[in-house]
């Protein structure tokens, strides 16, 4: 947020943008609502990624990290400065050695006067994957990678060997089975699809035999996929796995997706994240899921079960979970589903399936289910 509260900064993945996750600006009015949303264009934005944005108190510098931009490997962390005459962003300019490195540094972030950053970065010194670190920025000059002359050539030299690396790199192999619940039994003739989070690009298998179907990633970083699985008489599985970075070795994963048949009882799980109580647009295909299910088996009934974590007040969590599974029931009514096949209910934070105790408990407990109730 700038300081006078005027503009809101954020990256996002909508749809209409330069890349995959984009930097955008949005206005506020003299009430304080927000309205336009801008993005800032390809000077800031590339094919690739933009994240980590943050704006300095007088409004006139952006910091935010890119995989698009000349840099180092992974995210780097780019200044850029605003030009209030023509209303444009200058060319960014990467912070440079030691601040970069060939792996990912990502939300930098000013102290409130100015001389102090800090940034979370990946680098062979630190405590474990990802560190936070502290910045002297008083006497901060950053000039393009250019200009740096002998440690440009050096940071020119560690990407050289890190994209060789990258080159060598053996893909990750994603392999799925497919059972009966509750069995065993291998299923043939599934449907499986897999995407990364947040892209709706669909991975090639790479091969498929009568027990199970495989795909072969190549990641530079670690990243999420979903997996989705399928069959006819059977309720969708749906997972996330997450896909370490390829590396000297071949490595395989493999992933067992549970399918149970379409019978009184049976439950799914749609991992939908919420914005308060309103799914985020890029979760309305787990939904989508459920009205084909119910449109391909017109005689079955669903009851839609809506949970929380144990963070807050019991009413208030109860009253939450209810309103998120009423408005999947309303969202699935407007596509054409007979309200008389539809319930819901609202458990709160009374049906918990891990525990409480840790953030990794409390992302399992927030979920939402179907169960087949006819």
């Amino acid at each position: 947020v700038s300081g006078d509260g005027r503009f809101v900064y954020f990256s996002s993945e909508r749809p209409g943008g330069v890349g995959g996750s984009d930097i955008y600006r949005c206005e506020s009015d003299k009430r304080g609502r927000l309205t336009r949303t801008q993005n800032l264009g390809s000077a800031i934005n590339t094919p690739l990624d933009e994240d980590g944005v943050f704006i300095s108190k007088d409004g006139q510098t952006l910091y935010f990290s890119s995989r698009g931009h000349d840099g180092m490997g992974g995210f780097d962390i780019y200044q850029s400065t605003y030009d209030s005459t023509s209303g444009t962003w200058g060319e960014p300019i990467n912070l440079g050695y030691p601040i970069n490195s060939v792996d990912d540094d990502i939300y930098f972030a000013l102290s409130g006067n100015g001389k102090r950053a800090y940034y979370s970065s990946v680098k062979s010194f630190g405590q474990g994957e990802k560190d936070l670190y502290v910045v002297d920025m008083t006497n901060f000059d950053p000039r393009p990678l250019k200009e740096l002359t002998g440690r440009y050539r050096e940071q020119q030299a560690m990407l050289a060997n890190k994209l060789t690396a990258d080159a060598d790199a053996l893909p990750i192999t994603l392999k799925v089975f497919s059972v009966v619940f509750g069995s065993k039994d291998t299923l043939s003739d599934v449907q499986v699809q897999v995407h990364k989070a947040g892209s709706t690009e669909m991975i090639a298998p790479s091969s498929k035999d009568d027990q199970s179907v495989s795909f072969e990633i190549k990641e530079l970083t670690s990243a999420h996929y979903r997996v989705t699985v399928w069959k006819k008489g059977y309720i969708n599985f749906e997972d996330e796995v997450t896909i370490p970075a390829a590396g000297a070795e071949a490595h395989e994963i493999d992933e067992v997706a549970t399918l149970q048949k379409i019978d009184i009882g049976a439950r799914g799980v749609m991992d939908i994240q919420f914005g308060s109580q309103d799914i985020k647009p890029s979760d309305y295909e787990q939904v989508d899921h459920l009205y084909r299910l119910m449109m391909d088996n017109p005689d079955i009934r669903v009851r839609i079960l809506g949970h929380t974590d144990n963070q807050g007040d019991a009413n208030f969590n109860r009253k939450l979970s209810e309103n998120r599974a009423k408005h999947i029931r309303d969202y699935l009514i407007s596509k054409g589903v007979d309200l008389k096949r539809l319930e819901y209910v609202g458990y709160g934070f009374d049906k918990p399936v891990a525990s409480n105790d840790s953030e990794e408990g409390r992302q399992r407990n927030r979920r939402t289910e179907f169960e087949i109730i006819r």
